[in-house]
């Protein structure tokens, strides 16, 4: 944690990993808004031209002659065809990419929100991590893929505390786990208070006792 709080005192390298941590998101950001602009454009196009030849088409209905039925339920099937024949076009292919696109934003926007929210909150509480609130951490740790390294042995209880781990263990009935290697052993018996009397239980029934 002192190290999380050194790097709250450094904006200069703050800002630095911020940006490390963003990676390519500005770029694919803005390359994703210009094309999500193609898409609307190509697709505002392609429905001005339906909407022309849909309505050439009206026009060669508009007779009055009775002998041109036959004419007429012919232009109706092709004006059926061409709206068939555009809405699949555009829902199956342009529609569908700018769902995508559309996605893509979205997350991008996301990761520049925490990313401006963390700078926000150390460039005003450089003094103390503990000054920021919960979600602030939350996010610093996120951002930057902090990782906390617990370090050195365990704080001997005083006389007739009862260890939390091994309460928790009695009051839900929750056995430890027995099946550990003479390796795993070992790096567990290195931190286990010195004044209490430990025993190797492995293989024993129930909960391990101090």
């Amino acid at each position: 944690m002192a190290q999380v709080t050194d790097l709250i005192s450094d904006p200069d390298r703050l800002h630095e990993l911020i940006e490390e941590a963003l990676g390519t998101t500005p770029n694919r950001l803005d390359s994703y808004r210009r094309r999500l602009a193609e898409i609307d454009e190509t697709l505002a196009k392609k429905r001005k031209t339906r909407k022309k030849s849909i309505a050439r088409l009206v026009a060669a209905m508009d007779v009055d002659d009775e002998d041109d039925d036959d004419f007429a339920e012919e232009m109706r099937q092709e004006i059926e065809e061409l709206k068939g024949r555009y809405k699949e076009e555009e829902e199956g292919t342009l529609l569908q990419e700018r769902e995508r696109v559309e996605s893509w934003i979205a997350d991008c926007e996301g990761e520049e929100e925490v990313a401006l929210r963390v700078l926000a909150a150390a460039d005003k509480l450089r003094s103390k991590v503990g000054k920021l609130s919960k979600r602030e951490q939350a996010d610093l740790i996120e951002m930057l893929d902090i990782q906390v390294q617990v370090e050195g042995t365990a704080k001997v209880h005083r006389a007739g505390n009862m260890d939390p781990i091994l309460k928790w263990h009695w009051d839900t009935g929750t056995e430890v786990p027995a099946e550990l290697s003479d390796e795993l052993w070992e790096k567990v018996s290195s931190i286990l208070s010195y004044k209490q009397k430990w025993k190797d239980v492995r293989g024993a029934d129930g909960p391990a006792v101090g």
